[in-house]
């Protein structure tokens, strides 16, 4: 047993060091899109909402002693918080741009750095932020001003669509797992957000999964993390 520790160990250390090797943008220190995002890419400057992971940053330091994880999750949440602060709503688009300066742009700043036509909406990536720093249970004021201010706004509204502008639009007329299970989770995490939490609950009746890859791995997620 204490063997395969030890292989589980050595291997997580190497798959560690290959993210800060492969994936870092070391001019504004947040983890790129992908290892092809390098200096010769226009998406070099471009960051994944969903990749603000502040609990596991701190597990990654723990593990290795790298203190280049800590420089990482601050780099990244301050990324997150200034688009946060740029929504009236405190919603946050899927991908931003950080400049070299660490200043969050539009992703049209430049060249446009859009992969896709919901890349700067509340979409798909971005369901995930909720569950991301609720998972987090020693918050920093930053995080938990992003997040209480994404649960104010979801907990205001009477029905909660599957994707939203940054204006608080609605993109669709349907709601999904996707985006209620991140928020059945950090609902869970305060008394304050109860009724959120109730309406968010039909996630748990499983006759209603349909089997979509996405949805189902993100209900595992937040049932595997909820008390």
């Amino acid at each position: 047993m204490q063997q395969n520790r030890s292989v589980y160990e050595s291997t997580a250390k190497q798959i560690l060091d290959d993210i800060l090797k492969y994936n870092v943008n070391y001019n504004n220190n947040i983890l790129t899109v992908g290892n092809w995002a390098d200096g010769s890419s226009k998406y070099q400057n471009l960051m994944r909402t969903s990749d603000v992971l502040p609990s596991f940053f701190d597990k990654f330091y723990k593990f290795s002693q790298n203190s280049q994880w800590l420089i990482i999750k601050n780099k990244m949440l301050d990324s997150l918080y200034q688009a946060s602060r740029k929504s009236k709503v405190g919603l946050v688009p899927d991908f931003i741009q950080v400049t070299n300066d660490n200043k969050v742009k539009s992703l049209t700043y430049g060249k446009n750095v859009k992969l896709n036509k919901h890349d700067d909406d509340y979409y798909y990536n971005a369901f995930r932020i909720p569950y991301n720093l609720a998972l987090d249970k020693d918050r920093s004021s930053k995080e938990n001003q992003i997040l209480i201010k994404l649960m104010n706004f979801f907990s205001s509204l009477e029905k909660i669509s599957s994707g939203y502008k940054m204006s608080g639009k609605p993109l669709n007329k349907f709601q999904s797992t996707s985006i209620s299970a991140p928020l059945f989770y950090a609902a869970s995490t305060s008394q304050k957000w109860h009724t959120l939490y109730q309406k968010q609950s039909f996630i748990l009746d499983y006759d209603r999964l349909n089997h979509n890859y996405y949805d189902d791995t993100l209900l595992v997620l937040i049932l595997c993390s909820t008390k």
